[in-house]
């Protein structure tokens, strides 16, 4: 997924953002999910992984990689628990 909830209003992101959660945990799927904001990578994941810029020519390499559990059950408390501000201040 590119990108997918980056037109979305605030209130309708986080709407669709859960029930995109809720349907790759139901199918027990496995799902690339391409973003820029953090927040919703921290949000929908349960892992992330930063690739650095690429050289001209050359494919990006993996630079860091979180195990964040947004997939689990209690995500809903990622935002109080100290782990996601380490990984949000890590990743910004």
């Amino acid at each position: 997924l590119d990108e997918p909830l980056g037109q979305l209003d605030i209130p309708l992101r986080r709407h669709v953002a859960a029930a995109l959660r809720a349907d790759i945990k139901a199918r027990q799927a496995a799902c690339v999910l391409v973003t820029h904001s953090i927040e919703e990578a921290l949000f929908i994941a349960d892992r992330i992984v930063v690739l650095a810029r690429p050289m001209s020519g050359a494919p990006s390499t993996i630079t860091r990689c979180f195990a964040v559990g947004a997939a689990a059950d209690g995500y809903e408390t990622l935002s109080e628990e100290t782990a996601y501000h380490d990984v949000l201040e890590a990743l910004q």
